[in-house]
């Protein structure tokens, strides 16, 4: 069975439907997935994910972008909690301006901690949208692609990683 953690910063409630979407996109394509939907959003949640800290095999972040980058609480996380995972992915939902450097500080971050990202995303919401039609993720955006194309590149890096000689495993880097 496989563990993936979906870790969202969400004080808007967009970043928690993406994550519940991510989820049941999982649940499709792997059935026997071990799902957890690990919410940094208040300040008690943030305090026992840090405490407790998070393993899994396929780690997803979810977050929005706060002056290009990533929010604070987010950050604190990923700082202080002890995270194993073997491979990670990210998605940095936005209003307005360039979410790639946010993501690629995030990158960084996991990169130091020893998890190759296996795929990212931006995804353009907003507010005006959701109040049009009760979701904050535009429409021509499909989780399903981004989820299938994770899955699979998670399932190839373990393949390489599996494959990989003592040695290279002590190296920090992308097996992708």
């Amino acid at each position: 069975m496989r563990k993936i953690t979906i870790v969202y910063y969400s004080p808007l409630g967009t970043c928690e439907e993406i994550s519940q979407r991510i989820g049941r996109e999982i649940s499709a394509v792997w059935q026997d997935a071990e799902i957890e939907l690990l919410s940094l959003t208040h300040a008690d949640e943030r305090k026992a994910a840090i405490e407790r800290g998070v393993s899994c095999d396929l780690l997803f972040l979810v977050f929005p972008m706060y002056a290009q980058n990533m929010p604070r609480q987010v950050a604190e996380m990923l700082e202080k909690c002890e995270i194993n995972a073997t491979f990670a992915s990210m998605v940095c939902a936005y209003g307005k301006g360039n979410p790639t450097l946010a993501l690629r500080r995030v990158r960084v971050v996991l990169t130091k901690k020893g998890m190759p990202t296996v795929s990212a995303m931006h995804l353009p919401v907003g507010r005006v949208h959701k109040e049009k039609t009760g979701s904050p993720v535009l429409p021509e955006y499909d989780c399903a692609g981004f989820v299938e194309s994770t899955l699979s590149n998670a399932d190839v890096g373990e393949r390489a990683r599996l494959s990989c000689s003592a040695e290279e495993k002590k190296a920090p880097h992308y097996y992708l």
